[in-house]
């Protein structure tokens, strides 16, 4: 089950790397942290945390009224669909994998993929529609505009990460992250650009049917 971490250290932030897709208490742990007395945090997270922090942070009080003057970088991440935790548990034991095994899961060209101790393994994500979140229904942000820097695998290669800055702050960070030689980046080109614009558009554009009683 994903927990919220409060990494302090380039270590801990490591230790912390990978997806498992499915929900966690983000605002928890950032009410945890700013309870601390952290007056700047980095806020990893989906959309849906993502604006729950946004919505926090623009009250009139400030970012929860805790801690005076208190600011929250947002890290958004690409999100399609997340699952809930017990289908992922029972989908995955149906197919012969024990989720304490996993090391690794991964959601690229529609398929899932989990590494785990035996080898590795991969489904098609409509296999798992099913277990899906139900509120991911009602989520059209795949890139999360409300954080400042958005970050995702698409139009990227293996060991890459794509980020969007979308905000004075979050390019303020960025630039001094590359200068610092904390990462290094490139610029995307229109092609790849336009795989994340592609997928953007597709979740952002889905229709649903209802039916009334």
């Amino acid at each position: 089950m994903p927990v919220v971490r409060l990494a302090k250290t380039p270590k801990e932030v490591a230790s912390s790397a990978g997806s498992i897709y499915t929900h966690a208490p983000i605002v928890e742990g950032l009410i945890e942290a700013m309870s601390k007395g952290l007056k700047k945090v980095a806020v990893v997270g989906t959309s849906c945390n993502i604006d729950a922090v946004h919505n926090m942070a623009t009250l009139p009080s400030g970012l929860i009224g805790i801690v005076p003057k208190a600011e929250a970088i947002t890290l958004g991440l690409f999100c399609t669909k997340s699952y809930n935790y017990p289908g992922l548990v029972e989908f995955l034991k149906n197919e012969g994998v024990d989720i304490k095994d996993v090391t690794r899961f991964a959601i690229a060209g529609g398929k899932l993929t989990a590494d785990h101790k035996d080898g590795s393994s991969e489904w098609p994500v409509k296999d798992l529609e099913h277990i899906s979140s139900s509120s991911c229904d009602y989520c059209h942000d795949m890139n999360c505009r409300n954080s400042d820097i958005s970050c995702g695998n698409v139009g990227s290669d293996e060991g890459w990460t794509t980020l969007l800055l979308l905000t004075e702050r979050g390019e303020k960070v960025f630039r001094q992250a590359v200068k610092d030689g904390s990462i290094e980046a490139e610029p995307i080109d229109e092609k790849d650009l336009r795989a994340v614009d592609n997928l953007a558009r597709f979740k952002a554009a889905r229709w649903y049917k209802m039916k009334s009683h």
